[in-house]
């Protein structure tokens, strides 16, 4: 009875979404597009925890994709979130490689990664206070923080070339100490997931 009733919200409801989910048509590399992508992968993921844990409690209530049109909506509207998270995690990814910072001339950390620090700290806020069990959510965090992470640093680290060895160590140092600032700063003691990253 309830599926049926709410069968006409949840199409709205979807329909809205998806609406949100729409992706950016251009990939470019600016700041500011780079800023858009970082910006749609807090709020996907936001919403991928948000649809999980609807997704669970229909489950429990009987309303599953194969029972009820309302558990088949919402299926599928998480689907389709997950799919477009993936995708954003992929285009930021290739805008961080593609558009290195400069190395500022003291070697202290470059202005996007303490941007993408506060990015982190939120993401695993999210994670950290979601009511979804880990093997629902359809990723791991620490893979989440590695696609985030990884292209950066090695963007920074091209941003680098012409420095001497030492240089580039210290200023690779600083990138990674403000990164992991943030990634410990919301919770005592850190997550295992963030630990592990913390101390690869």
């Amino acid at each position: 009875m309830l599926g049926g009733i709410m069968e006409g919200v949840v199409a709205l409801l979807k329909a809205r979404i998806l609406q949100l989910l729409e992706p950016a048509d251009s990939y470019g590399v600016t700041n500011r597009e780079s800023n858009a992508t970082r910006s749609q992968i807090f709020l996907l993921f936001r919403l991928l925890h948000l649809l999980a844990f609807y997704d669970v409690t229909f489950q429990k209530l009987g309303l599953t994709a194969d029972a009820s049109a309302l558990g088949k909506s919402m299926r599928e509207t998480r689907v389709e979130c997950q799919r477009r998270f993936e995708g954003r995690l992929e285009a930021w990814g290739s805008q961080s490689l593609m558009s290195v910072p400069a190395c500022p001339i003291d070697l202290s950390p470059a202005q996007v990664m303490g941007e993408l620090g506060q990015s982190l700290a939120e993401i695993v806020a999210v994670h950290e206070a979601s009511l979804v069990p880990p093997g629902a959510l359809g990723y791991a965090l620490d893979e989440v923080l590695t696609a985030l992470i990884e292209p950066a640093l090695r963007a920074c680290r091209s941003g680098a070339e012409g420095l001497g060895p030492s240089d580039v160590a210290l200023y690779m140092i600083n990138n990674a100490a403000i990164l992991s600032a943030s990634l410990t700063s919301g919770s005592d003691p850190p997550s295992p997931a963030v630990t592990a990253w913390v101390e690869k």
